[in-house]
């Protein structure tokens, strides 16, 4: 059962278990809640706090309801439960389940995504002065994430990708580079060179499907158009995958399609995701195209008409947000100061 405690938080009043922070206040640094034991210890929060939630109280309201079973509960993988639960339940801790248990429904899973994901989040932090030792403990996992993106990634099949909201997508441009990137990221992780070689090769069938001069697609079958965020990791850890004519040809061509308040995600929507542009604008080296990318996420801040926490889900045209407020992907930003 979940208990509200006070205005900042929702208590699992069955485990002891801290189950959500409203999101947005806690990056007050003075803020500060915690439960302790059978005691539920609140700490107070300061007056800036106080004032602060008494002003979007409201406004979080529903995110509350949407994120109190799940954050800050570690309670492993819940995304493509296939058991639903309501507002005020969470999920039960399914890492603890034995091996091959049916919980999760593989159609809304994200296999390249997810492999790729931790292959280059290894290596992007040892890269930055991280140990190692991490991924040497598990390297049998990072062997089976890596095979996973040698036979399935270089063209994946239909699936979701981190931009799940968007649907299922056969042939994802995007997703191949996540899967090129993940195995060059574990080359540099194990010194494996036949691996390094194998994310040349796959990074140079990319480049003969969908061409070095701009307007790439956004499948591998020539539909549409995308950015092309997930090749940024080639260009913070040098990877040497594709070359600099390429990044300078791509992010010029995203020029044209900007709209008022930025660049479209792809060519399926108007909407557009703020860390996205982020990512996409490090990638190019000539400043006035990282300008040009940046200039209208900050227009849209300033002349949104959604009065929420930063959204980086919005349209392009409105400054309507579409979903998500407030969330820890706008860490993303950063990726400019790579």
């Amino acid at each position: 059962m979940i208990e509200r405690v006070g205005l900042f938080a929702l208590v699992d009043a069955q485990n002891d278990i801290p189950a959500a922070v409203i999101g947005g206040l806690d990056c007050i640094q003075d803020n500060i809640f915690r439960v302790g034991g059978k005691g539920r210890e609140c700490v107070q929060r300061t007056d800036a706090a106080k004032l602060a939630a008494s002003t979007i109280s409201n406004v979080f309201a529903v995110e509350i309801q949407e994120s109190c079973s799940r954050y800050p509960l570690a309670t492993g993988q819940v995304y493509a439960a296939r058991k639903p639960i309501g507002r005020t339940a969470s999920h039960p801790p399914y890492y603890l389940y034995p091996a091959g248990t049916d919980v999760w429904d593989p159609r809304y899973q994200m296999p390249v995504e997810e492999c790729g994901n931790m292959l280059i989040m290894l290596e992007a932090a040892r890269a930055f002065g991280a140990d190692k030792a991490l991924a040497d403990q598990y390297r049998s996992l990072l062997d089976n994430w890596v095979k996973y993106l040698v036979q399935y990634g270089e063209d994946p099949a239909e699936q979701l990708c981190t931009d799940d909201f968007a649907g299922h997508l056969a042939h994802n441009v995007n997703l191949a580079a996540k899967a090129i990137v993940g195995v060059a990221c574990y080359a540099r992780l194990t010194g494996d060179e036949s691996c390094t070689a194998q994310a040349k090769t796959m990074a140079a069938h990319l480049l003969e499907k969908i061409g070095d001069k701009g307007n790439t697609p956004l499948t591998l079958d020539g539909q549409g158009w995308s950015m092309k965020y997930n090749l940024l990791w080639d260009k913070v850890l040098h990877l040497g995958l594709l070359p600099d004519s390429f990044y300078a040809a791509e992010t010029a061509s995203y020029l044209p399609r900007i709209n008022t308040y930025g660049l479209p995600l792809d060519s399926r929507a108007d909407y557009t995701k703020s860390d996205w542009i982020c990512w996409t604008a490090r990638m190019a080296d000539d400043p006035a195209v990282r300008a040009a990318l940046i200039a209208p996420v900050a227009k849209e801040l300033h002349e949104t008409t959604s009065r929420v926490p930063f959204s980086d889900w919005y349209d392009t045209k409105t400054t309507r947000f579409v979903a998500f407020i407030g969330r820890s992907v706008q860490g993303g930003l950063f990726a400019l100061m790579l």
